[in-house]
């Protein structure tokens, strides 16, 4: 499912993002393809903690009955 919307970017990124869409796509006409590509490999990165640590899940904590 696709949502139509107006975003307002700077001018130089325009030109990077049209350049990209020819370059992939093969027309500039494509800028809404290479703009979805760009922003799913962006929010598809797994993020750590503060940028410094690797996430953690709660499979190592202890049970509370672990300390009676």
């Amino acid at each position: 499912m696709n949502t139509k919307t107006t975003v307002l970017i700077q001018d130089e990124l325009y030109a990077m993002l049209s350049s990209e869409a020819k370059e992939v796509y093969g027309s500039i006409r494509k800028r809404s393809e290479a703009l979805n590509a760009i922003l799913r490999q962006h929010f598809s990165k797994k993020k750590s903690l503060f940028g410094t640590t690797e996430p953690f899940g709660i499979s190592g904590l202890r049970d509370k009955r672990d300390r009676f």
